[in-house]
């Protein structure tokens, strides 16, 4: 394994594993996703458990994949409206990780939960009959929606 994985990788490794997927990493080095997970094994050695934890545990632990980075959540607010293919391909994520932070943006944006800039943006972008759509309407909104 030694062999397959330079210094160059290991840093790539250590600095984004929360964020990317073993099996993204390993096909950016042309390597199985296996050695990524031994590579991961071999350098937590030796460290105390919550110095690897801080190392390597993804954030949030009831995501099945990776965390947002603050990047991707800001292309998605300033494309909010594209279709979803662009969006897929702008991101790199999955249409039901896409849709679903979209609603949670838009939920944050109707609670105040978001910068104002960003918040305006995605409140101008969506209008109320997306809103409805994205299924973050309250109850009082849709029936003044629908009248």
């Amino acid at each position: 394994m030694a062999d397959k994985i330079g210094k160059k990788e290991a840093r790539f490794i250590i600095d984004n594993y929360k964020t990317m997927r073993g099996v993204d990493i390993a096909k950016k080095f042309g390597v199985s996703s296996s050695t990524i997970s031994h590579f991961v094994i071999d350098f937590a050695e030796g460290r105390t458990p919550k110095e690897a934890l801080d190392l390597f545990v993804r954030c949030n632990k009831k995501t099945r994949g990776s965390s947002w980075t603050d990047e991707e959540t800001q292309v998605l607010i300033d494309n909010f409206c594209a279709e979803p293919k662009v969006l897929q391909k702008l991101i790199d994520r999955r249409f039901r990780s896409i849709r679903g932070k979209q609603r949670d943006l838009v939920g944050k944006a109707k609670r105040d939960q978001l910068p104002s800039e960003q918040a305006q943006k995605i409140l101008a972008a969506i209008g109320k009959s997306k809103a409805i759509n994205l299924g973050v309407a309250s109850k009082k909104e849709k029936e003044e929606l629908r009248r």
